[in-house]
Protein backbone atom coordinates (compact mmCIF):
# COMPACT_ATOMS: atom_id res chain seq x y z
CA UNK A 1 0.00 0.00 0.00
CA UNK A 2 1.08 3.59 -0.83
CA UNK A 3 -0.54 7.31 -1.15
CA UNK A 4 -0.15 9.77 -4.58
CA UNK A 5 -0.29 12.82 -2.59
CA UNK A 6 -0.33 17.03 -3.75
CA UNK A 7 -2.38 16.05 -7.47
CA UNK A 8 -4.04 18.89 -8.62
CA UNK A 9 -7.63 18.92 -6.72
CA UNK A 10 -10.72 17.88 -8.39
CA UNK A 11 -14.33 18.85 -8.48
CA UNK A 12 -14.80 15.91 -6.36
CA UNK A 13 -11.97 17.30 -3.68
CA UNK A 14 -9.60 14.69 -4.19
CA UNK A 15 -6.10 15.20 -4.18
CA UNK A 16 -4.54 11.83 -3.26
CA UNK A 17 -4.46 8.14 -4.96
CA UNK A 18 -4.58 5.30 -2.25
CA UNK A 19 -2.74 2.28 -4.33
CA UNK A 20 -2.81 -1.09 -3.31
CA UNK A 21 -1.44 -3.83 -5.31
CA UNK A 22 -1.75 -7.52 -4.88
CA UNK A 23 1.93 -8.78 -5.10
CA UNK A 24 0.92 -12.43 -5.81
CA UNK A 25 -0.91 -11.07 -9.44
CA UNK A 26 0.16 -7.51 -9.60
CA UNK A 27 -3.14 -6.67 -9.69
CA UNK A 28 -3.66 -3.04 -8.51
CA UNK A 29 -6.90 -1.13 -7.10
CA UNK A 30 -6.41 2.61 -7.31
CA UNK A 31 -8.85 4.74 -4.82
CA UNK A 32 -9.27 8.61 -5.46
CA UNK A 33 -9.34 9.91 -1.59
CA UNK A 34 -9.21 13.20 -0.32
CA UNK A 35 -5.62 13.73 1.85
CA UNK A 36 -7.30 15.12 5.15
CA UNK A 37 -9.28 11.47 5.45
CA UNK A 38 -8.89 10.25 9.05
CA UNK A 39 -8.26 6.46 9.70
CA UNK A 40 -11.50 5.60 10.14
CA UNK A 41 -12.73 7.04 6.83
CA UNK A 42 -10.16 4.74 5.18
CA UNK A 43 -10.73 1.56 7.06
CA UNK A 44 -13.94 2.01 5.86
CA UNK A 45 -13.19 2.81 2.30
CA UNK A 46 -10.33 -0.03 2.43
CA UNK A 47 -13.65 -2.47 3.87
CA UNK A 48 -15.64 -1.49 1.18
CA UNK A 49 -13.78 -1.32 -2.04
CA UNK A 50 -10.59 -4.10 -1.29
CA UNK A 51 -12.27 -6.99 1.27
CA UNK A 52 -15.68 -7.07 -0.17
CA UNK A 53 -13.93 -7.53 -3.46
CA UNK A 54 -10.59 -9.45 -3.00
CA UNK A 55 -11.32 -10.72 1.10
CA UNK A 56 -9.01 -10.45 3.57
CA UNK A 57 -5.34 -10.40 2.79
CA UNK A 58 -2.83 -12.66 4.46
CA UNK A 59 -0.40 -10.23 4.55
CA UNK A 60 0.69 -5.97 3.93
CA UNK A 61 3.34 -4.41 3.74
CA UNK A 62 2.72 -0.56 4.00
CA UNK A 63 4.82 2.64 4.43
CA UNK A 64 5.24 4.34 7.51
CA UNK A 65 2.44 6.99 6.88
CA UNK A 66 1.70 8.19 10.30
CA UNK A 67 -2.69 6.78 9.48
CA UNK A 68 -1.17 3.06 9.45
CA UNK A 69 0.90 3.18 12.33
CA UNK A 70 -1.79 4.12 14.13
CA UNK A 71 -3.13 1.84 16.88
CA UNK A 72 -6.70 1.99 15.58
CA UNK A 73 -5.04 0.61 11.73
CA UNK A 74 -3.43 -2.06 13.64
CA UNK A 75 -6.01 -3.52 16.10
CA UNK A 76 -8.22 -3.46 12.47
CA UNK A 77 -5.83 -5.73 10.83
CA UNK A 78 -5.20 -8.06 13.92
CA UNK A 79 -8.14 -8.80 14.46
CA UNK A 80 -9.03 -9.81 11.12
CA UNK A 81 -6.22 -11.76 11.18
CA UNK A 82 -3.59 -10.12 8.26
CA UNK A 83 -0.16 -9.68 9.55
CA UNK A 84 1.35 -5.94 9.15
CA UNK A 85 4.67 -5.00 7.98
CA UNK A 86 5.76 -1.71 7.62
CA UNK A 87 8.46 -1.20 4.91
CA UNK A 88 12.00 0.03 4.73
CA UNK A 89 13.48 3.15 3.95
CA UNK A 90 15.51 3.01 0.56
CA UNK A 91 15.01 -1.30 0.37
CA UNK A 92 13.33 -1.61 -2.59
CA UNK A 93 13.02 -5.60 -1.69
CA UNK A 94 10.13 -4.58 0.13
CA UNK A 95 7.76 -1.83 -1.27
CA UNK A 96 9.83 -1.24 -4.91
CA UNK A 97 7.06 -2.37 -6.59
CA UNK A 98 4.11 -0.22 -5.49
CA UNK A 99 7.25 2.81 -6.38
CA UNK A 100 7.01 1.25 -9.77
CA UNK A 101 3.20 1.28 -10.37
CA UNK A 102 2.88 4.69 -8.71
CA UNK A 103 5.74 5.91 -11.36
CA UNK A 104 3.35 4.25 -14.29
CA UNK A 105 0.20 5.81 -13.16
CA UNK A 106 1.47 9.10 -13.13
CA UNK A 107 2.51 8.63 -16.54
CA UNK A 108 -0.84 7.02 -17.58
CA UNK A 109 -3.10 10.09 -15.91
CA UNK A 110 -1.21 12.50 -17.39
CA UNK A 111 -1.58 11.10 -20.82
CA UNK A 112 -5.15 10.76 -19.86
CA UNK A 113 -5.39 14.28 -19.13
CA UNK A 114 -3.68 15.81 -21.91
CA UNK A 115 -5.34 13.64 -24.29
CA UNK A 116 -9.25 13.70 -23.21
CA UNK A 117 -9.59 16.51 -20.65
CA UNK A 118 -11.26 16.74 -17.44
CA UNK A 119 -10.46 16.02 -13.96
CA UNK A 120 -8.21 12.98 -12.94
CA UNK A 121 -10.49 11.04 -11.09
CA UNK A 122 -12.64 10.98 -13.81
CA UNK A 123 -10.33 8.73 -15.65
CA UNK A 124 -9.07 6.70 -12.54
CA UNK A 125 -11.13 3.50 -13.51
CA UNK A 126 -10.35 3.48 -16.87
CA UNK A 127 -6.69 3.54 -15.82
CA UNK A 128 -7.21 0.76 -13.25
CA UNK A 129 -8.87 -1.11 -15.98
CA UNK A 130 -6.04 -0.93 -18.96
CA UNK A 131 -2.93 -1.20 -15.96
CA UNK A 132 -4.57 -4.70 -14.70
CA UNK A 133 -5.09 -6.11 -18.20
CA UNK A 134 -1.46 -4.88 -19.21
CA UNK A 135 1.42 -7.48 -19.31
CA UNK A 136 3.69 -7.74 -16.65
CA UNK A 137 6.67 -9.58 -17.37
CA UNK A 138 6.78 -11.29 -13.94
CA UNK A 139 3.66 -13.24 -14.37
CA UNK A 140 4.19 -13.84 -17.95
CA UNK A 141 4.70 -17.66 -20.07
CA UNK A 142 6.49 -20.05 -17.93
CA UNK A 143 9.13 -22.73 -18.70
CA UNK A 144 8.79 -26.28 -18.08
CA UNK A 145 11.75 -28.55 -18.59
CA UNK A 146 14.31 -29.08 -18.76
CA UNK A 147 14.94 -30.96 -22.07
CA UNK A 148 17.51 -32.17 -23.95
CA UNK A 149 18.01 -31.16 -27.36
CA UNK A 150 18.13 -34.03 -30.03
CA UNK A 151 18.58 -32.42 -33.10
CA UNK A 152 18.72 -28.78 -34.59
CA UNK A 153 16.13 -29.08 -37.59
CA UNK A 154 17.79 -25.16 -38.77
CA UNK A 155 19.21 -21.74 -37.33
CA UNK A 156 15.53 -21.26 -35.55
CA UNK A 157 13.89 -25.14 -35.03
CA UNK A 158 15.02 -27.64 -32.84
CA UNK A 159 13.94 -31.14 -31.41
CA UNK A 160 13.63 -32.12 -28.14
CA UNK A 161 13.73 -35.37 -26.02
CA UNK A 162 10.56 -35.04 -24.20
CA UNK A 163 8.98 -36.71 -21.29
CA UNK A 164 6.43 -40.06 -21.99
CA UNK A 165 3.89 -37.52 -20.16
CA UNK A 166 3.96 -35.13 -23.50
CA UNK A 167 3.96 -38.07 -25.84
CA UNK A 168 1.26 -36.26 -27.61
CA UNK A 169 2.88 -32.94 -27.84
CA UNK A 170 5.29 -32.33 -31.15
CA UNK A 171 8.80 -32.47 -30.48
CA UNK A 172 10.25 -29.56 -32.55
CA UNK A 173 9.70 -26.03 -31.14
CA UNK A 174 10.74 -22.58 -32.17
CA UNK A 175 13.74 -20.75 -30.62
CA UNK A 176 11.13 -18.09 -29.73
CA UNK A 177 9.68 -20.57 -27.10
CA UNK A 178 13.24 -22.12 -25.89
CA UNK A 179 15.38 -21.11 -23.19
CA UNK A 180 19.30 -21.87 -22.24
CA UNK A 181 19.28 -24.19 -19.56
CA UNK A 182 22.27 -22.35 -16.95
CA UNK A 183 21.51 -23.55 -13.44
CA UNK A 184 23.15 -26.48 -12.01
CA UNK A 185 21.02 -29.74 -11.62
CA UNK A 186 22.80 -30.73 -8.42
CA UNK A 187 21.65 -27.79 -6.79
CA UNK A 188 17.70 -27.99 -7.67
CA UNK A 189 15.22 -28.70 -4.60
CA UNK A 190 12.89 -31.39 -5.46
CA UNK A 191 9.46 -29.76 -5.65
CA UNK A 192 8.38 -32.31 -2.49
CA UNK A 193 10.93 -31.13 -0.07
CA UNK A 194 9.67 -27.44 -0.30
CA UNK A 195 6.61 -26.81 2.81
CA UNK A 196 5.41 -23.54 3.21
CA UNK A 197 3.03 -22.27 6.57
CA UNK A 198 -0.69 -21.25 6.23
CA UNK A 199 0.87 -17.63 5.87
CA UNK A 200 2.94 -19.22 2.99
CA UNK A 201 6.01 -18.53 4.31
CA UNK A 202 8.76 -21.20 3.64
CA UNK A 203 9.20 -23.60 6.40
CA UNK A 204 13.17 -24.14 7.23
CA UNK A 205 14.53 -27.40 7.96
CA UNK A 206 17.64 -26.44 10.87
CA UNK A 207 21.03 -28.73 10.77
CA UNK A 208 23.54 -28.83 12.78
CA UNK A 209 27.13 -28.46 11.44
CA UNK A 210 29.73 -31.38 13.17
CA UNK A 211 32.84 -30.85 15.03
CA UNK A 212 35.54 -31.04 12.33
CA UNK A 213 37.56 -34.19 12.41
CA UNK A 214 41.87 -34.12 11.65
CA UNK A 215 42.81 -36.61 10.08
CA UNK A 216 46.35 -37.72 9.76
CA UNK A 217 48.00 -39.65 6.72
CA UNK A 218 51.73 -39.45 6.99
CA UNK A 219 52.66 -36.02 6.31
CA UNK A 220 49.64 -35.02 5.18
CA UNK A 221 46.47 -33.44 7.42
CA UNK A 222 43.25 -33.11 5.75
CA UNK A 223 39.80 -31.75 7.44
CA UNK A 224 36.93 -33.78 7.46
CA UNK A 225 33.13 -32.39 8.69
CA UNK A 226 29.51 -33.66 8.08
CA UNK A 227 26.28 -32.40 8.18
CA UNK A 228 24.02 -33.59 11.09
CA UNK A 229 19.84 -33.73 10.73
CA UNK A 230 18.73 -32.63 14.46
Amino acid sequence: MDFITKLPRTFSGHGTIWIIIDRLTKSADFLSIRENYKMDKLARLYINEIVVRHGVALYIILDRDSRFTSRFWQSLQQSSGTNVSLSTAYHPQTDGQSKRTIQTLKDMLRTCVLDFGGNWDTHLPVIESSYNNSYHSRIGPKYVGSFEITQRICPVAYRLRLLDELSRVHDVFHVSNLKKVLVDESLVIPLEKIQVDEQLHFIEELKMSCPTTLLKFRDEISLKRGDCDN
